[in-house]
């Protein structure tokens, strides 16, 4: 009776254990369905990307947000919570918050699973473009130093601040400083110095402003003082005090003009000039000069010919690269653009004229390459109708080694003589274009838009101050923010921002 009683029992304890143990199973808390509960931007994950932080909104498999059209969406880091456990990817990539790159260019897809793949949903990311982005006026600098024209206003790319070159206009309170060059940037909300106000003598309003990959500002202007001949100078900026590159002048036996550069690098400068001097080189020809990192050289390229009269030159780089275009001086005004890279000039456009039309227009000549070879280059003809002269863009392939005209025609401006225009490509890849609108005298920006492939209507950017607007500056930073800066008719330098 007792071994029957002790198998009893252990059979009632087993049962009451296995009891026990389904009701802790069923007591199991069940795998939740897969969730994405945020979704964000942020821009300490986007460096050189977006400049601010963008919290998406979901709504139920939805996820979406603006931001301005200038961003390049290409590239982006999302930010993004899930239920504990859910695997969440884009195609087969497994994505991690905060460090995975996708493109957002176009609408994206994100699937997620929870923790044992029973369970799985969409969720699809549009960023759409901001419809509140226009161009408004912007801290306009009116400091005591009015400006003469030839102002110009360029970007940072270690910081994606503007900075602000000009030569300073005489005036009742800043006598001392006129005729001298001036470099401001926008900080903290205002216009500071960039070291100390007016630090070099400039004649002329022959000047240009570049920077190194790290930041280092520098500028490149026809000196009065250096030598007799007022030869071009190009400083620098060590974060205290502007101090030259090599000697106070690049030469002693010619007079600049047209003055243009390119800084690579502390010890790769290239800058060209049109020598307004008979001496060693003959006058009004291209002279370009190069500096080594101690000492400049001062040569004709051997791609320009040697006694061509040159009217007007530009030049701009991107990457490692510089580019060079210049206009003939004698009709038909053929232009040239020439590429520097790795110590090397080739040219990817020679003695150039538009078909059908007469000439070059002698009045617009500006670049905006692009770091992978690209080049949008601007320029006005008659192609269309003879004698009236349109501004027209054209963009170099270099996969194809060829020239199309952006928006298959000239933009349907028509530009005169002295007329300002500038091109500014934005980090989405949308080129725009601000000109100087000669019978208004208004500055006027369109672009080209990304559905239509057409120009858009032109936006007028200002009222006319003091009946005049010159010295027009376009130009955008890596976070698709948008400058536009002008000198007014009170010679005042005033500024537009488009975010």
């Amino acid at each position: 009776m007792k071994t029957m009683k002790l198998i009893s029992t252990i059979a009632v304890s087993f049962a009451i254990i296995t009891l026990a143990s389904c009701s802790k199973e069923d007591k199991k808390e069940p795998i939740p369905a897969p969730k994405i509960t945020a979704f964000s931007f942020l821009a300490a994950n986007n460096q050189g990307a977006i400049g601010e932080d963008y919290t998406c909104t979901i709504t139920g498999t939805e996820i979406s947000v603006s931001m301005p059209s200038t961003v390049d969406k290409s590239a982006l880091v999302a930010s993004f919570t899930t239920n504990t456990g859910d695997i969440v990817k884009v195609g087969k990539l497994v994505q991690k918050s905060g460090v995975t790159t996708n493109d957002f260019s176009i609408p994206l897809d994100y699937s997620i699973s929870n923790s044992d793949s029973t369970l799985n949903a969409v969720y699809t990311v549009t960023i759409s473009k901001k419809s509140d982005s226009i161009w408004a006026s912007y801290l306009p600098y009116t400091g005591l130093s009015t400006v003469y024209s030839g102002a110009i206003m360029a970007i940072n790319p270690k910081d994606n601040v503007p900075y602000l070159a000009f030569k300073v206009r005489a005036d009742s309170v800043t006598t001392a400083n006129a005729n001298m060059l001036d470099v401001k940037k926008l900080a903290n909300g205002a216009w500071e110095s960039v070291g100390k106000d007016a630090f070099a003598p400039a004649t002329g309003s022959e000047l240009d402003l570049d920077f190194l990959s790290n930041g280092t500002p520098y500028v490149a202007f026809q000196n009065s003082t250096a030598t007799a001949n007022k030869c071009a100078s190009v400083m620098s900026f060590d974060g205290s005090s502007w101090n030259f590159a090599g000697d106070a002048a690049i030469s002693s036996d010619m007079t600049s003009t047209y003055v243009n550069f390119a800084a690579l690098s502390a010890s790769d400068i290239v800058l060209a000039q049109v020598n307004n001097k008979a001496g060693s080189f003959p006058r009004r020809v291209m002279v370009m000069s190069s500096f080594n990192g101690s000492a400049w050289s001062n040569a004709q390229n051997s791609l320009i010919a040697s006694d061509a009269f040159v009217y007007s030159e530009n030049m701009a780089k991107a990457g490692d690269a510089a580019y060079l275009a210049l206009i003939y001086r004698t009709a038909p005004y053929k232009h040239v653009v020439l590429k520097y890279q790795s110590g090397k000039w080739s040219a990817i456009r020679t003695d150039f004229v538009q078909d059908k039309a007469t000439q070059t227009g002698i009045s617009v000549l500006e670049m905006a390459p692009l770091a992978d070879g690209t080049v949008y280059l601007l320029t006005s003809d008659d192609a269309v109708t003879t004698g009236s002269y349109q501004l027209r863009l054209e963009k170099y392939s270099p996969s194809t080694s060829s020239w199309s005209t952006v928006g298959g025609n000239p933009l349907p401006y028509i530009i005169e003589s002295h007329n300002y225009a500038k091109v500014a490509v934005a980090p989405d890849g949308t080129p725009y274009v601000a000109y100087q609108n000669y019978a208004s005298k208004q500055i006027e920006i369109c672009h080209l838009d990304s559905e239509t492939k057409q120009w858009s209507a032109p936006t007028v950017i200002s009222p006319l101050v003091g009946d005049s607007c010159t010295s027009i500056s376009l130009c955008f930073t890596s976070t698709g923010i948008g400058y536009l800066g002008y000198i007014d008719g009170n010679n005042h330098y005033q500024v537009y921002q488009y975010k």
